[in-house]
């Protein structure tokens, strides 16, 4: 499966067209809006988890079976203004191959000159420019690729890419692999803030079903103080046979080995 990122550079640019018109080119190809679900993107940064967000794209967009996935960027807009910012962990996210859009604005170049610069540091393929105007793409060092509304010279991103799995991409697969799996997963000191944390998370996440080796009361506790669901899918219990203190085989396996 190969990914191209739309990224549309200038304000006014009809990122959807030039979304489609080049899907229409490439071979067994779809349209993929990361915008669709800008609402959740915006809920999940505000609580720390933006990383969510790219990984539940991936599995959204993997799931579309396509040999080519075009991934609409986000435009700036008053609604979403801080959004846009996110197109450049698209693109590292998808491990995709990025076009910016652009119009006949003035500064286009400088524009193209900037996004380029923003991907500093991150390993990203540079696949073109569609819109404006050739001379601005070649000042900033860019393949042309024909206006939005007739897209040329695309069939290169219809080539295999380089094999890099990126987090996203890593993290999607092993929750999709825990899933399957469906495994239970008992946690001594069940009612530590952290392990009922990762519980929490495995819950959210259908990861797995949780067994917490401590009284619910205490976890029902320490859930509410963390401001977390305590849901009644989750197990909480104290064996009979085990003692007050950890048994020491637990101490022998939480030991360094030597």
């Amino acid at each position: 499966m190969a990914y191209t990122l739309i990224i549309p550079v200038c304000p006014h640019v009809d990122a959807a067209k030039a979304a489609a018109n080049i899907a229409a080119k490439l071979p067994n190809a779809a349209v993929f809006n990361a915008m669709d679900y800008a609402d959740e993107a915006v809920r999940l940064a505000a609580e720390g988890k933006a990383d969510d967000w790219f990984d539940l794209l991936v599995g959204r967009a993997a799931a579309l079976g396509k040999e080519n996935v075009v991934i609409q960027g986000i435009t700036p807009n008053d609604a979403y203004i801080f959004l846009s910012r996110q197109n450049n962990g698209l693109a590292t996210a998808f491990n995709a191959r990025v076009v910016f859009a652009v119009s006949n604005e003035h500064a286009t170049a400088e524009r193209l000159q900037m996004a380029k610069a923003s991907f500093a540091g991150r390993n990203v393929e540079f696949a073109g420019v569609v819109g404006g105007t050739a001379e601005a793409a070649q000042a900033a060092g860019l393949d042309y690729l024909g206006s939005a509304d007739a897209p040329e010279g695309v069939a290169k991103l219809a080539a295999e890419q380089a094999v890099r799995l990126s987090p996203a991409q890593f993290r999607h697969n092993m929750m999709e692999a825990a899933r399957k799996a469906d495994k239970r997963i008992v946690l001594p000191e069940g009612a530590e803030p952290r392990t009922v944390q990762a519980a929490t998370i495995c819950h959210e996440k259908g990861l797995a079903r949780c067994v917490l080796l401590a009284k619910r009361e205490e976890v029902e506790a320490v859930a509410k103080e963390k401001a977390s669901p305590c849901p009644r899918r989750w197990k909480s219990s104290i064996p009979p046979h085990w003692s007050n203190n950890t048994s020491p085989r637990c101490v022998n396996c939480a030991n360094p080995k030597a």
